[in-house]
């Protein structure tokens, strides 16, 4: 019997400041289909008390950020990292300091209606593909490793799956970066900014998304088959894009993105990549953990320079998720807005968005609403 257990992470912190003499633990752990995060604390040399912060088996991008905010925290509290004092690190692991910046910056898409779709299908220079639900993710590699970058383009940590694809590509292919949504442990790819070592961003999408297929090893008319790596579906004519809006809606996916075959990668938002959404979401702030029950109360900030946090209602949170602490930020699909959030249904944490931006003005009101701008 193999009982080798797969560990994404680990790390041992001390606290040696007179009079304190302890440890903490740390382990991000598969478990099954999933993962979790264990921890161990006590005097040194002592029997450690251990636990879990993660209350079921999750996916790895909510593991992961559960293990990033209990190290940031335990660093914060003044432990440091088991041998940062020059001596080697526990497992591999570096010691995190002040976010690096990749200088990544993603084509970010402007906003149409339903009724605006219409002229998008029908555009010959218009491509569509699904709009996917999880972290916008650059995946970086080079000569020497493999990460990734969030959408304020700060390096992180990719599931190992995703790492180790990436590395069987760059064997082949030299150094690329890819620019995607990870969804869980899965990404879904649909742009290449670098191919063969060479930055391709002024090029056209439609040699971008070429030179992508060719990564991929496969023609742009068939699904990637990858379980982790999957290339994004492209609908090019009337009818294909006809038919992929309507199984997405049906599908209630979260909706579709147009983008021009003939324009440049740009940074920022431009009008050449749009996206049509069949439902509303927005990013919150945990107010608080409701008490005997898996749900939390969502905040949105009175105005993006205040401090104050006002309730929007209740979210439950899903078994197969841990449960985000007080502050975090969460992402929530819901159907409309009154006075509070209108079936409410808990899409997980955001790490890639900031504090500020958690505001009412995201927020789709019903028609006739007092918070409804005229």
């Amino acid at each position: 019997m193999n009982t080798e257990i797969e560990i994404a992470e680990r790390v041992r912190l001390t606290y040696t400041q007179p009079p304190s003499n302890k440890e903490y633990r740390l382990e991000l752990v598969r478990s099954g289909d999933g993962w979790i995060v264990n921890f161990a604390y006590g005097r040194i040399g002592s029997a450690l008390k251990t636990g879990a912060k993660t209350n079921a088996p999750t996916d790895y991008a909510s593991a992961r950020t559960v293990y990033d905010r209990q190290l940031a925290s335990k660093l914060n509290e003044g432990y440091i990292v088991d041998g940062a004092d020059g001596a080697s690190q526990t497992a591999g692991y570096q010691a995190p300091t002040a976010k690096e910046d990749t200088g990544l910056r993603p084509q970010l898409l402007e906003p149409i209606t339903l009724d605006d779709a219409t002229q998008y299908i029908g555009g010959d220079r218009w491509w569509m593909q699904p709009k996917y639900d999880g972290n916008r993710v650059f995946v970086i590699a080079n000569d020497t490793e493999v990460y990734g970058a969030n959408r304020k383009g700060q390096r992180i940590s990719l599931p190992l799956t995703v790492v180790e694809w990436t590395r069987s590509k760059a064997e082949r292919f030299g150094g690329f970066v890819l620019d995607g949504e990870l969804v869980g442990e899965t990404y879904f790819v649909f742009d290449i900014l670098r191919f063969n070592s060479n930055w391709i961003t002024r090029r056209p999408y439609q040699f971008r998304l070429s030179a992508l297929a060719v990564l991929m090893r496969q023609s742009l008319s068939d699904a990637e088959t990858t379980v982790c790596v999957v290339l994004a579906e492209t609908a090019k004519t009337f009818v294909d894009k006809a038919a992929l809006f309507d199984r997405l809606d049906k599908e209630n996916a979260e909706g579709v993105v147009f983008k021009r075959m003939d324009a440049p990668y740009k940074p920022g938002r431009f009008e050449t990549q749009v996206k049509c959404k069949f439902w509303e979401s927005a990013s919150f702030i945990v107010k608080a953990q409701n008490v005997g029950v898996r749900s939390i109360e969502l905040g949105l900030l009175c105005c993006a320079d205040g401090d104050e946090i006002v309730g929007w209602g209740n979210c439950t949170v899903p078994s197969n998720y841990a449960l985000p602490a007080v502050s975090a930020i969460v992402e929530v699909k819901y159907l409309y807005v009154d006075d509070h959030v209108y079936q409410p249904q808990y899409l997980g944490e955001r790490t890639d968005v900031d504090r500020k931006d958690c505001v009412p003005g995201q927020l789709k009101f019903k028609p006739g609403s007092r918070h409804a701008t005229t």
